[in-house]
């Protein structure tokens, strides 16, 4: 591609760009402004602490000074047996262990320990997030509809997704949907497809 049609090029793009309405300009001035302030926030933002790496001391859900309670016999978990199967939570030698728990809702599921200082008295919760399957069926479920606006015009895209099987991280996906043209001059799209995923 020489110069003068270089020039031609960009010559056609400011036609086109003058062209358009002004609150169409705006529109996309707009979405592009959002959609860098969300790229900033990805790379950017921050995150939070990965519970794949071992156990994590959990923040209180509310934040009140705490005061002297009511003398109870707990039953406690042997520590020995919890150190013997969670060896990388932290149980320091005063710590009595209330209780463990699974997580289901985390995204591979997870375990939680409960201790409570003799000393102290205070009670602290630790949670990991569980590794990620090699191999797992999975039956997540996603509807969606949006609006589209391209080279072609402006659709509605609408689809159903169905996850299927997951390998790690990699998930494997089923999709049916359609892109509903709002011109008389387009027409309506509609397809099904097999999709792999990486999710992270």
């Amino acid at each position: 591609m020489d110069q003068e049609q270089i020039k031609q090029e960009i010559s056609q793009v400011k036609t086109l760009v003058v062209g358009l309405p002004k609150w169409r300009l705006y529109l996309y001035a707009s979405v592009i402004v959002l959609i860098l302030i969300y790229m900033a926030w990805s790379i950017w933002g921050k995150r939070p602490i990965k519970i794949e790496n071992g156990f994590v001391a959990t923040k209180p859900a509310i934040s009140a000074a705490k005061q002297p309670g009511p003398t109870v016999q707990l039953r406690v978990i042997p520590k020995a047996a919890v150190i013997a199967k969670f060896p990388q939570a932290k149980i320091n030698l005063d710590d009595v262990v209330v209780d463990t728990a699974k997580i289901p809702p985390l995204k591979n599921g997870g375990t939680a320990v409960v201790t409570i200082s003799e000393a102290t008295g205070e009670a602290s919760t630790q949670i990991q997030a569980s590794p990620a399957p090699w191999l797992a069926f999975e039956r997540n479920n996603t509807l969606g509809a949006g609006i589209e606006i391209g080279t072609q015009g402006q659709k509605v895209p609408i689809y159903y997704r169905r996850d299927l099987l997951r390998i790690k991280d990699v998930h494997i996906l089923a999709e049916l949907g359609a892109k509903i043209a709002l011109s008389p001059t387009e027409k309506t799209e509609a397809h099904a497809a097999a999709l792999v995923e990486y999710r992270w």
